[in-house]
């Protein structure tokens, strides 16, 4: 995703989002994890890989989404993303402890 990201900000987006995965009932995604579960992401580790790729990106670079929302009754994992409001917050705290911010690994 780093790649993917470094990739996009050398191009000179006017803006990108960014969204994690929501794996939904009736998708063969969904399907596929309901009878083997498979590993996603944290919320913690979602945080960190946001941060991670706004840094790299320059501040010239609008966000214009951080998180989704997935119809509840259709969500199956991962359940964090249910609370979009924590996810945001953890990102504004993890720029914090960093004391970093969009383009400062630039």
């Amino acid at each position: 995703m780093i790649s993917s990201a470094k990739y996009a900000a050398g191009f000179g987006p006017f803006g990108i989002k960014i969204h994690m995965l929501h794996l939904m009932k009736g998708t063969a995604m969904g399907e596929a994890y309901l009878r083997a579960p498979f590993p996603v992401l944290s919320r913690d580790e979602y945080i960190k890989l946001v941060c991670d790729i706004l840094e790299i990106m320059p501040q010239s670079v609008t966000v214009h989404r951080l998180t989704g929302d997935a119809p509840q009754e259709s969500l199956i994992a991962p359940d964090w993303t249910r609370n979009k409001h924590a996810v945001l917050n953890g990102i504004q705290q993890e720029f914090a402890a960093r004391g970093s911010f969009q383009g400062s690994a630039l």
